[in-house]
């Protein structure tokens, strides 16, 4: 029944009822506020009572609304316009918290006092009284049921309103934390399969190193069976210069006995050229004599005359043989002095070959030390070299070993890869639900919805980043946006966080929201210029001021700000 006419009709408030009620108007100014004072007074002993009734100036706003609407009803003002006034008081009395209980106890109060007020002043005369009081019992239960309709809807609607924001309130800080959580996981899988990728690479490239070491093992083992054999031949032809040293020693020896044999043959050989000399010497003195004996021979026979002739002649041939003796003990005594220089030179060159024979004896005597300390050593290392094969055969194995084990890991961590992608895939649909339901809870009114969303942001930012070290996404540093123009930058600088202005976590988020950006873009900018250990230093500070981002944001909650 909403139409007023038939309202009307229904509760019997006609023209006369109307005149009783316009005509009592004048005593109802005069008296409302009385009434209204005993009406509120009476409301705030009840126990439970909303705060906002305690408030003066909220019992004076809700004093004035009732004052114009009495006067209303007493007017006789009963039109559409009523029925929107008159609903729109229930739905403020439940908008404070007033229950029908109490509405319609302190609306039967009201009656009361107004009824008594007609008996007061009409109490004499039945006939005005009468009338008025069926007439304000008729309006009183027209705007009762008109504003307890509303209230009963409006209550409805609340309630129903209230209850898909308190689940929409806790389903946001679900979603929130969930999204936090899964964001959370993906980035540490992000850092997971950054680690696992530089681990497979390592593992390959450790592979590789043992594959080439196994084979520099087998070299140098091959090597080393080589260097053996060539140290065995080595000490077999050591051992063998060592006995031709021997010999050549005792070579030598002979050579020196000999020479000194020679030396002193030739000092004989000197001595007898000397006597040789003497000899030549007395010789030349015969000669000498024999000569003169012959000239004064030739003399004596040219001083015989004919007689002397034969002698003269034998004189003749005995200074001629004297002569030729001589020439020939000059010619022998040349040949003695040449042989004597000779003799005496070779006395020098055999003196200084038996020098050069003991000097040699000497020297053969060292290389033949030398060769025996040689032979030693090369057998050393002969039987070190045969040690360094045996371990060697004992790495290749160990290495052989090992090369299987690291190509098992290898094959593990490309297992190990894909799988993390896996889940790293499986989780962007968890992230894709979460996001969509994020915003289906946009349409709700729900509490610092721009501030716990933040939360959920910050993360996601983390999370791209650890997306593109994982290779998973690329970012152009020069497309992300700064501090001032992602969801919470917005708002920060809006006018509607103006009501958190007065809160210290609200100036202190400011700093470190801008260097989570700041590190964040620079951790891009790194990582496309090739330089990833210095966007993983980056990436470091974003998650350190991204922590203290999300601890002031948490505190704002706390603190109930809007």
């Amino acid at each position: 029944m909403n139409n007023i006419a038939e309202k009307l009709q229904h509760f019997r408030l006609d023209a006369t009822a109307v005149s009783a009620l316009r005509d009592f108007l004048p005593t109802i100014e005069r008296n409302i506020d009385p009434i209204l004072d005993i009406f509120y007074s009476y409301i705030q002993k009840w126990e439970g009572v909303p705060e906002v009734l305690k408030d003066a100036q909220n019992l004076n706003v809700l004093k004035d609304v009732q004052k114009k609407h009495w006067f209303r009803i007493f007017n006789g003002d009963f039109d559409d316009d009523f029925l929107q006034k008159s609903a729109k008081i229930g739905e403020v009395h439940e908008k404070f918290g007033i229950t029908p209980q109490w509405y319609i106890a302190g609306y039967n109060l009201i009656v009361d006092e107004l009824l008594g007020l007609v008996l007061k002043t009409y109490g004499k005369s039945p006939q005005k009284a009468m009338p008025l009081c069926q007439a304000i019992t008729s309006a009183a239960f027209l705007d009762l049921e008109v504003s307890m309709s509303s209230f009963v809807d409006h209550s409805s609607q609340t309630y129903t309103k209230k209850a898909q924001s308190n689940f929409a309130d806790h389903l946001m800080d679900r979603s929130v934390n969930l999204s936090m959580s899964v964001n959370e996981a993906s980035i540490a899988n992000a850092s997971i399969l950054h680690s696992i990728r530089t681990v497979d690479s390592d593992t390959q490239q450790i592979a590789a190193a043992i594959e080439q070491m196994v084979m520099g093992f087998q070299t140098i083992s091959e090597n080393s069976t080589e260097v053996s054999r060539s140290a065995t031949e080595a000490l077999l032809s050591t051992q063998n210069g060592q006995e031709a040293t021997r010999q050549a020693v005792d070579s030598m020896n002979e050579i020196s006995q000999a020479v000194m044999t020679a030396a002193s043959r030739v000092d004989e050989l000197s001595e007898a050229s000397q006597q040789i000399g003497e000899i030549v010497g007395s010789i030349e003195k015969i000669a000498s004599q024999t000569n003169l004996l012959a000239l004064n021979a030739t003399i004596e026979a040219a001083r015989a005359g004919e007689a002397g002739k034969g002698f003269a002649v034998v004189a003749g041939e005995v200074k001629a043989l004297a002569d030729q003796t001589s020439r020939a003990t000059d010619q022998i005594r040349s040949r003695i002095d040449n042989l004597r220089d000779e003799m005496a030179r070779i006395v020098v060159s055999m003196h200084e070959g038996t020098q050069a024979v003991s000097n040699g004896q000497g020297v053969m005597k060292t290389v033949d030390d030398n060769m025996h300390t040689v032979a030693q050593q090369i057998q050393v290392a002969s039987q070190s070299m045969d040690q360094i094969s045996v371990v060697l055969d004992e790495q290749i194995e160990a290495s052989d070993s090992i090369n299987t084990a690291i190509n098992g890991i290898a094959q593990s961590s490309a297992k190990n890869v894909e799988d993390v992608k896996s889940n790293m895939i499986a989780m962007q649909s968890v992230e894709h639900m979460i996001k969509e339901q994020m915003e289906t809870l946009d349409n709700f009114d729900i509490p610092q919805r721009i501030i716990r969303v933040a939360k959920s942001d910050h993360v996601i930012w983390k999370k791209r980043l650890a997306d593109m070290i994982a290779g998973l996404e690329g970012l152009n540093p020069d497309e992300l946006a700064d501090h001032t123009c992602c969801r919470l930058g917005k708002w920060y600088y809006s006018e509607d966080a103006k009501a958190c202005h007065a809160h210290s976590a609200f100036a202190d988020l400011e700093d470190p929201h801008k260097e989570v950006h700041a590190h964040g873009i620079e951790a891009v900018r790194l990582y496309n210029a090739g330089d990833v250990e210095g966007a993983l230093a980056e990436i470091a500070k974003v998650d350190t001021y991204s922590k203290e981002v999300i601890r002031l944001l948490d505190e704002l909650i706390e603190r109930k700000i809007k």
